[in-house]
């Protein structure tokens, strides 16, 4: 989908594509509901240069990368949907780009639930992380998303590592059950932690060092 392209693909399966399950670029927009992207080659999602599609209560897994990646500037609304078993992240977020997400849950992936990355932001409200392989939560590289009143619990290693610059808030979040710490934060990071419940972690509930804080 691209050059301002806006169809709507709805209760659809898209499934085992050699390169991206569904690619929106170039100011692609489009509304992608109860839609079911699994086992694709790359991303099974795929937001780039300024497009801002809408996806509510999809089903997006099994993709040999990230479930969902948004970079270079993408954007959009996704809502409702489930993210799991993903070989990357279950959402990648990079280079300058501000998706919102609401509702939506990322569990079981190979690496971390959450990625974002290289000057990112966005908001993720009301979201569940958890059972990730790595991390629930990774901030990195001076990015700046809003994460307000989602779980994060049960991940194999920190419930959010906010590292390498990166600032960023969580707010009103549940960090419960992971691995190691529930929040660490290091290598020169600054986020914002407001009226968060961090409890039954396996390390340390907050850890900072390295110039952090």
């Amino acid at each position: 989908i691209r050059e301002k392209g806006n169809p709507t693909i709805q209760r659809c399966s898209i499934q085992d594509g050699k390169s991206v399950g569904i690619y929106i670029q170039q100011s692609g927009a489009g509304s992608i509901l109860d839609c079911e992207i699994m086992r694709s080659k790359l991303a099974n999602i795929e937001i780039a240069s300024q497009s801002q599609p809408t996806l509510r209560g999809c089903k997006i897994h099994d993709g040999s990368y990230p479930g969902i990646f948004v970079h270079d500037g993408g954007s959009g609304l996704i809502e409702n949907c489930e993210i799991w078993g993903n070989a990357l992240s279950g959402l990648e977020v990079r280079s300058a780009s501000n998706p919102i997400l609401r509702k939506c849950t990322f569990h079981t992936g190979i690496q971390c639930g959450v990625y974002f990355n290289e000057g990112a932001g966005g908001v993720l409200e009301d979201c569940e992380i958890s059972h990730n392989g790595f991390s629930g939560l990774e901030l990195k590289k001076c990015v700046l998303p809003v994460v307000r009143r989602c779980t994060i619990r049960d991940n194999s290693q920190c419930g959010a590592l906010v590292w390498s610059g990166a600032r960023g808030s969580l707010e009103d979040c549940q960090i419960l059950g992971n691995g190691y710490a529930g929040i660490e934060v290091r290598d020169g990071a600054h986020p914002s932690i407001k009226t968060c419940t961090i409890q039954s972690n396996g390390y340390q509930g907050v850890w900072v060092y390295g110039d952090s804080g």
